[in-house]
């Protein structure tokens, strides 16, 4: 942001002016992949219709027709050694033959299960008064205007000044539109755009307006779980009118939910559905850090069709238990870190940020489409009037991270040789994106530190 005043003022430094270029250069790189990608896959759309979309489309059917609302169709599988009944992990998995929601995917044909919070489900459900294709017509343009507002608070953040606004949310919706998290999303109908926009939205409004911050960031985690890891930031941070209205509004939701959707869905997500999919997907499309270690354990990443068919069982739950061990210890030095700071005015925004990086590094499940949040992430560091000393060194790392996190050269790799390696090199990429900006915020926030005490 300052180095685009800068230039327009006239007065700029050779890093504020690389800075912009390099910004301009991976947008316009990206656009030209995007809109070769977007048209590869729009010969396939009636073979290959938005499978994301098709399993909301196909639960709201449910909600609105059935009188049982039964959403959730996991299998079981009985453990003779512990006697125990074992519910099968459902990602990637086709719902039960005998469940309501097979019943009602014949016109969807998602062949997948329902996997969010019953919540979403409720939402999803006027959309089925349409047919499936213009239903998927309107969400796709939803999904478009979504990233753009995301953009849009993430920019309101870092300026008021109105030429700035709209040249910063044109980059950045360029950006954004051009990068393949968003490539994916627009594939499968994904509700990703959705999420990054209430988050951003919450982190704009938390100072001004907690009681829509707070709504906003409510939704989010009604519709997706990830976004509750912010919660403990407000907390610390003594927020506590913003806690009141976070409360009072989560109430109202999970009581509407009941209402409309009977409590038997909430226990069984709670109970059966989330628990089951702790263990993540081993794909190398699912970018959390359980899948390098479930697949440096197991010599190998597994194929989409083998995690679906059912042939792909772990042999261990120990990568299951590490990851776990792992995401534990990382957060509670995360909420340790941050509780030891002084409380700058300004920085809260920049923790939550960083807290939402360290939930697409350590969800079990985070597929490529789910780094939308890590664009917002991302933007918000390049954009903050605080970042504008930033060196050049830091420059070049920032630039190299959102090259690796956003562009297709993942993807690309993986294409290259199905060997072991290359496939780990492949996957690694777009972690150590994130990586690189979760570092730069640490060391933003260590910096704020310093000028606020």
């Amino acid at each position: 942001m300052s180095a685009l005043r800068s230039i327009l003022s006239g007065s700029f430094s050779k890093v504020e002016v690389w800075g912009t270029v390099l910004f301009i250069t991976l947008a316009l790189i990206w656009g030209t992949g995007f809109l070769k990608s977007e048209y590869q896959w729009s010969k396939n759309a009636v073979i290959a219709p938005p499978v994301d979309f098709g399993v909301y489309y196909t639960a709201g059917k449910v909600v609105r027709l059935d009188d049982e609302k039964r959403i959730y169709s996991y299998s079981v599988r009985h453990d003779p050694a512990s006697g125990r009944t074992i519910v099968l992990n459902p990602q990637m998995r086709p719902p039960r033959p005998d469940s309501l929601f097979a019943a009602y995917d014949e016109e969807a044909k998602s062949n997948s299960q329902y996997l969010y919070p019953p919540f979403w489900a409720g939402v999803v459900a006027p959309f089925t008064t349409l047919e499936y294709k213009a239903s998927s017509a309107v969400w796709h343009g939803l999904c478009f205007l979504f990233g753009v507002a995301a953009i849009l608070c993430v920019v309101l953040c870092c300026t008021s000044e109105p030429y700035e606004i709209a040249i910063l949310t044109v980059l950045g919706a360029v950006g954004l539109h051009s990068s393949l998290p968003m490539s994916d999303l627009l594939l499968v109908g994904n509700i990703g755009s959705l999420v990054a926009f209430l988050f951003a939205l919450g982190v704009l409004c938390h100072e001004r307006l907690p009681k829509l911050s707070s709504l906003a960031i409510a939704i989010a985690v009604f519709i997706k779980l990830t976004p509750i890891a912010i919660i403990p930031v407000f907390i610390l941070r003594k927020r506590v009118s913003w806690i009141a209205s976070f409360i009072v509004w989560s109430a109202i939701l999970l009581f509407t939910s009941i209402i409309y959707l009977g409590a038997e869905n909430h226990v069984e997500f709670l109970t059966k559905v989330l628990p089951s999919m702790s263990d993540g997907v081993p794909s190398i499309n699912n970018k959390s850090l359980l899948t390098i270690i479930g697949a440096l354990f197991e010599g190998q990443f597994f194929s989409e069709s083998e995690i679906a068919g059912g042939s792909y069982v772990s042999s261990s739950a120990l990568p299951g238990s590490i990851f776990k061990v792992m995401a534990a210890v990382s957060y509670i030095v995360l909420l340790w870190f941050l509780g030891a700071r002084k409380k700058g005015e300004s920085d809260l925004g920049i923790e939550l940020y960083l807290v939402a990086i360290w939930s697409l590094l350590f969800s079990p499940v985070v597929w490529r489409h789910g780094y939308i949040l890590g664009f917002a992430a991302a933007l918000f560091a390049w954009l903050h009037p605080s970042t504008k000393e930033v060196s050049k060194g830091w420059l070049l790392l920032l630039a190299l991270g959102a090259f690796l996190a956003f562009s297709p050269i993942s993807a690309l790799v993986s294409t290259l040789s199905p060997s072991f390696g290359l496939q780990i090199v492949s996957f690694v990429l777009m972690p150590i994106g994130l990586v690189i900006y979760a570092l730069f915020y640490i060391f933003w926030l260590l910096g704020t530190r310093s000028t606020s005490s």
